[in-house]
Formats: C-alpha cells, structure tokens, sequence
C-alpha cells in the first residue's frame, strides 16, 4: 500500500457537499453550488475527528460535469483550496453513469484524475447512485472491470469508495438484507479496500439500519 492509502477499518468521518438543486426545488431556501468561500468556510470549521470534505455533485441529465476538466480559474480555485485544507482530506466524487465501454469510461476518468491530482487531490469515489440501468447485471459487471482497471492504472491516487446503483434496502419492497447482498455480488469481487457508501437514516424512500446491511 502506498503512503496515502487509508486502511480499510479506518473510519472516515466528514462533511459531504453533494447534491445541487434548481431554484425552482430550493430546499429551505438554497440551491445551487456552494461559493468557493463558502467551501473554504466549512472545510476551515473543520477538526481532526472530522476530516474528509467529500465534493461529490449530482450532475444533470444533460451534462455530465463531473468529469469535465475544469477551466484555469476553477482549477486555481481548488489548488487555492486544497493548499488551505491542511489537516483535511479532499475526495471528490466522479459520476461514470451508464458505460458503453470500460475503455472509453476509464480514458475519460484518467484525465480528469490527472487533473485532480495535479493541484493535490489525492482520493476520489464513484457515484452511481440515482443512474438508470446502473443497477443491472450488465452495467456492474462493467462498473467492476472498470474499478479493477483504475486501481491497476492510476496509482497516484486512491479510490476509497463507490456508490453502488443498490445503494439502499428499499421500504416500498419486500427486499431483504440478503437479497441487497445478491445484487451487490459482482460489485463484491472489487478489491477489498474500496468501501461501499450506503444512504443515511432518512433517505426518502429508502432507510438504513445497521441491521439492514448485507454481510459482504
């Protein structure tokens, strides 16, 4: 393992900056991207007992901006960031979404890894949560195939987690843990350290308990 890696039964606690409303589903009044100011804000109000500052924005239908490179000013914006974050960790969250093909999925991660790793991002997750068809037989076999080509080729920075398509047991079926546990099976033969992010308590129409999650 490399110097970076963080241990497996390491517990990673932090701030997640994640999904990003139109004006017209404000929630309480806010919508849109954080400011950078307001992202230095937080990430400065943060402690040693909580010290990951997960960016991972839900990207819209029609653009897939996650893995776009960003622009000179954005970049100089989170290089200004990072510099700053100085006992915490940045992981940004990149949403592949459906995968024609892992070799045009992983050409596409790779360039924007190496732009994040360029400005000293060093962890990153991927998100496929609320991606349709991701969920299917087809589509995480791939996800896997694509996961073990990242970690063989990118090894400059590490991926600590996914967000798998079966990212909850669901209230409004007759699921079961081990049913969640069936789907999730290919996903399972990803290398052992890569953890799987799962929703909180009072994600609508899914909740989780400790109970509920599939012994993997």
């Amino acid at each position: 393992a490399s110097e970076m890696s963080i241990s497996s039964i390491t517990p990673i606690n932090g701030l997640i900056e994640g999904f990003y409303w139109s004006a017209s589903n404000a929630v309480n009044g806010e919508y849109d991207f954080f400011t950078k100011r307001q992202r230095d804000q937080s990430i400065a109000s943060m402690n040693d007992e909580i010290n990951y500052y997960f960016h991972c924005p839900q990207d819209r239908e029609d653009d897939q901006f996650t893995l776009k490179l960003w622009n000179a000013q954005k970049t100089a914006d989170w290089s200004d960031t990072v510099s700053k974050a100085s006992n915490v960790s940045i992981v940004i969250g990149l949403r592949p979404r459906w995968i024609d093909t892992v070799q045009n999925s992983l050409e596409s991660i790779k360039l924007k890894l190496a732009q994040l790793a360029s400005i000293g991002i060093r962890y990153y997750i991927l998100c496929w949560d609320d991606t349709p068809g991701a969920g299917t037989i087809a589509q995480m076999t791939l996800q896997k195939d694509l996961i073990d080509a990242l970690v063989r080729q990118v090894t400059n920075m590490e991926l600590i987690g996914i967000i798998p398509a079966y990212y909850a047991r669901s209230q409004i079926s007759d699921a079961t843990n081990i049913a969640w546990a069936n789907q999730l099976s290919i996903l399972n033969q990803i290398p052992g350290h890569i953890r799987f992010f799962v929703t909180g308590t009072t994600v609508i129409p899914s909740s989780i308990r400790i109970s509920d999650i599939p012994s993997l």
